[in-house]
């Protein structure tokens, strides 16, 4: 039940991403309605500009020791 359910959302949510969402590629921000299919290629291989912040770093570290805790705990 839980792929079909995803599988949904993403169905609901594509044409809205696809028709008027735009693009995250760095240097880009066309409306992806507008990408003709090299330009998609282009961009789907072109990384995003955006970071990792030391906060979330360290979020993600406690995170994965929380786990690592969780899976190890006797």
């Amino acid at each position: 039940m839980p792929k079909l359910r995803a599988r949904l959302v993403g169905i609901w949510h594509w044409p809205g991403y696809r028709l008027f969402g735009r693009c995250w590629a760095e240097g880009c921000g066309r409306l992806m309605i507008l990408h003709s299919p090299w330009a998609l290629y282009i961009c789907e291989r072109t990384p995003l500009g955006i970071s990792v912040t030391p906060e979330g770093e360290a979020r993600y570290q406690a995170m994965v020791i929380e786990q690592a805790e969780d899976d190890f705990a006797a």
